[in-house]
Parts: C-alpha cells; sequence; structure tokens
C-alpha cells in the first residue's frame, strides 16, 4: 500500500509541472507544454505502430496455421497412399513368390519326368 502511495505521489509530482488543470467558459481542460503534448503524440504513435505489428503478426499466425494445417492433411495423404501401395506390393509380391515356386516345381517336375 505504501508502494502504491509513493508511486502516485511520485507520479503527480512528475506531471504537476507540466500539466495543469483548467476551467474557463464551462469547459474543463488541462494546459501542456509542448514539450508534454510531443511526447504524448510519439507515446501515441508508438502505441499505434505496436497495434498495426500485433495485427500483422496475428494474420501471420493464421497463415501459419492454415499452412501447418495444409501440410498436415498431405501428409495423412501421402502416408495413407503409401500404406496401401506398400499393401499392394505384398499381395503382388505373395502372387509372384507363389508363381515363381509353381513354376520352379513344374519345371523341375518336367525335368524328373523327361529324364527317367
Amino acid at each position: 500500500m505504501k508502494f502504491i502511495l509513493v508511486l502516485m505521489i511520485t507520479i503527480s509530482i512528475g506531471f504537476a509541472q507540466d500539466i495543469v488543470p483548467m476551467k474557463r467558459d464551462g469547459v474543463k481542460g488541462f494546459w501542456v507544454s509542448t514539450k508534454t503534448m510531443d511526447e504524448f503524440r510519439k507515446i501515441n504513435e508508438e502505441k499505434k505502430l505496436l497495434e498495426a505489428k500485433s495485427l500483422s503478426l496475428e494474420q501471420l499466425a493464421i497463415a501459419k496455421d492454415t499452412r501447418i494445417d495444409f501440410y498436415r492433411k498431405e501428409a495423412d495423404k501421402a502416408y495413407t497412399a503409401y500404406k496401401s501401395s506398400e499393401s499392394r506390393s505384398f499381395w503382388k509380391s505373395s502372387a509372384f513368390f507363389i508363381l515363381g515356386v509353381a513354376a520352379t516345381g513344374f519345371a523341375s517336375y518336367a525335368a524328373i519326368r523327361t529324364t527317367k
């Protein structure tokens, strides 16, 4: 609590020299030195610049997420295609092996019959 009180007093003393409250013709406001007003403008411009950068960073994040989703879907498609081709190649290899065994067996059977 003491810290907050000291902080508020320090801030009010620091700005008390630059900002003066006024009331003229029923309008309430503050007199501000040009130096202080320039500082306020600079702070406001920096704030706007940071907001613009934040917006562009949000757009980049959305684009990145979109790309990640696209590449994830493409990887899933490629994996599915790989698995199906792997399955087909297994059956194809098995069929060729069985045909090779059958052809070899037939050839050896024919050779044995002809030599007897």
